[in-house]
């Protein structure tokens, strides 16, 4: 527990370096606000570190934010050190501190991923249980030392497939959550007047008008979004191919966007808070997410950072606010509820993380409220991006960098696996015309709770459990009628027809990609000849032993997995 305790401790003293900066100089808010020159100086610090610490190192100065988060988890063979991480909290704190569209949890992470990195072993660093724990760790205490919720913080890496050791998640987010609370350092939690601000007079109808127009708006703009980042991120990468050209692009247009419309220069979280409490920026709010949408894309574009869900949820909480004042007159308390909607759904639409930013907005209100209202909203926001889209922000930046995940797991490795290679074969088979009392002596013999049902010719016809076997059994059994009627004669198609169980099935020569989401009913998928004869089963466990055996073997043999990096180098090494 000492390395977690660590996390959540470092998480909770980055987040409050701008709090203390300010406490300093005796100003309120970011040394940016209103100031878009701040950008130019983020920009030219960031480009000291580049080409004073990254530009030598091979490999280590392309980055992106949150794809080198699950490039790292996934890829044992991708270079990478702490000073990376460090140095790119480092750039990600300078815009922070400069007041532009970057969250504070992105120096945060990155410097606690730096933190893991430093006290792992060497030998640690090929496990990628271990990677995947410091991950979801410093990501959770990140969030949590910002917003003040640790429940969310812990359900966000999860909801992103990241994994780990939930019991050191847990830890590093209660940590940064009680030591930013301690020393007052959340930005969110503890505003004054923020649980005050929630009424609910509006009739049901009003209300169910403006979680449509906030669930219409944020899907549309999160799918305009998505779309734009990875046009902006690929357009800048094809035309400038040097990291510190990029820099350079991409702060002039922060620049030029703070210039251009200076009241939107502004922390994020502080822009969200203006809004919904002060209630004085409603003539201007549309213009405050287009150029907010404006900046996040060239931040990401040309510097990346972790620091995307403040901007995010801040952009979500803008759209609700001007939602709540486009449908009604007055929408006075209602617009901060209608504002943590927002953010949550747009957190939704965009991460695909619903339910972590339902969470979130519940323990920043504490209102029932909102809660209901954030899940339904986020929930088909999430889904109709999936379903229009089929990306989210992540998926589509992983895919730009080479390396798609699927339920986690990259698509690469398991395009490599075949079904065969990971199936098993030492299972019983029952034939359709075989009556309960055969089908139950086989349930002795049999190692898996399923039996494959086939016909006299072999061809495959349904899956049954035992636990139908046994039911039907049984009832013959305790029922003395059954005994001298046709029950007597019920066999395996039967009960196939009676259970209506209807099971996905794969070929022998697929590979372990096209199982994803087949597991989400049922544990064990049949396997099939191309003649449509049962040639095995698959069940989910066989999928991660097969997906964590060959991860192991790559850790042996260096190869890229599609990141566009090289051969493995060890961290003291790179350090």
């Amino acid at each position: 527990m000492f390395k977690p305790v660590l996390i959540g401790l470092a998480a909770a003293s980055v987040t409050g370096i701008p709090a203390l900066i300010s406490g300093i100089l005796g100003i309120a808010g970011p040394l940016g606000a209103n100031a878009p020159m701040w950008a130019l100086a983020a920009t030219a610090f960031a480009l000291i570190l580049q080409y004073g610490l990254l530009h030598r190192r091979r490999d280590f100065s392309d980055y992106s934010g949150l794809a080198d988060f699950f490039i790292h988890i996934h890829s044992v063979t991708s270079p990478d050190s702490a000073i990376r991480w460090v140095t790119r909290g480092a750039i990600s704190l300078a815009f922070v501190i400069g007041g532009a569209c970057v969250g504070a949890e992105g120096p945060a992470i990155e410097v606690c991923q730096a933190l893991a990195i430093r006290l792992r072993t060497r030998a640690s660093r090929r496990f990628e249980q271990i990677r995947r724990t410091d991950a979801a760790s410093a990501l959770a205490a990140g969030v949590s030392a910002v917003f003040g919720a640790p429940f969310a913080a812990v359900l966000l890496p999860v909801e992103l497939d990241i994994g780990g050791r939930h019991i050191s998640v847990v830890v590093s987010a209660l940590t940064a959550f009680a030591c930013s609370k301690y020393l007052s350092l959340g930005m969110l939690s503890g505003t004054p007047g923020w649980g005050n601000t929630f009424r609910l007079n509006e009739t049901l109808w009003e209300v169910l008008l403006v979680i449509a127009c906030i669930l219409f708006v944020c899907s549309v703009l999160g799918i305009i979004f998505i779309r734009f980042a990875w046009y902006t991120e690929t357009s800048m990468a094809s035309f400038f191919r040097t990291n510190g050209k990029r820099m350079i692009i991409g702060g002039g247009f922060i620049f030029l966007i703070g210039w251009v419309y200076k009241e939107g220069y502004n922390t994020p979280i502080l822009l969200l808070q203006k809004a919904i409490i002060l209630q004085d920026m409603a003539p201007q709010i549309w213009l405050l997410v287009f150029s907010m949408l404006l900046s996040v894309a060239m931040v990401m574009a040309g510097f990346g950072t972790i620091g995307l869900f403040s901007p995010i949820f801040a952009i979500g909480g803008l759209i609700g606010v001007g939602s709540a004042g486009f449908v009604l007159n007055d929408p006075h308390g209602f617009a901060a509820i209608a504002g943590l909607v927002g953010g949550a759904t747009f957190l939704g639409a965009v991460l695909g993380a619903p339910i972590a930013g339902s969470v979130l907005v519940f323990e920043l209100s504490h209102n029932v409220n909102v809660l209901v209202l954030s899940l339904i909203s986020s929930l088909i926001a999430a889904k109709a991006v999936k379903m229009i889209f089929g990306h989210a922000l992540i998926d589509r930046d992983l895919e730009r960098r080479g390396m798609p995940l699927v339920n986690g797991r990259a698509t690469t490795i398991l395009n490599s696996i075949s079904v065969k290679d990971a199936m098993v074969t030492d299972h019983e088979v029952a034939h359709e015309y075989q009556l309960v009392s055969e089908l139950y002596e086989k349930i002795e013999k049999s190692r898996y709770p399923f039996f494959p049902v086939v016909s006299t010719q072999g061809v495959y016809k349904g899956l049954l459990t035992t636990d139908m076997v046994e039911e039907a059994a049984q009832t013959q059994k305790n029922d003395p009628t059954s005994r001298s009627s046709l029950e007597k004669l019920l066999d395996a198609k039967d009960l196939l027809y009676r259970a209506g169980l209807h099971v996905p099935t794969v070929h022998i020569n697929d590979c372990l990609s096209v199982t994803s989401g087949l597991f989400s009913d049922i544990p064990c998928i049949t396997v099939l000849t191309d003649d449509e004869k049962v040639a095995g089963l698959l069940f989910v466990y066989n999928v991660r032993l097969a997906y964590d055996r060959e991860v192991a073997r790559r850790s042996l043999v260096p190869e890229n997995i599609g990141t566009g990096r090289h051969n493995d180098e060890d961290d003291d090494s790179a350090e």
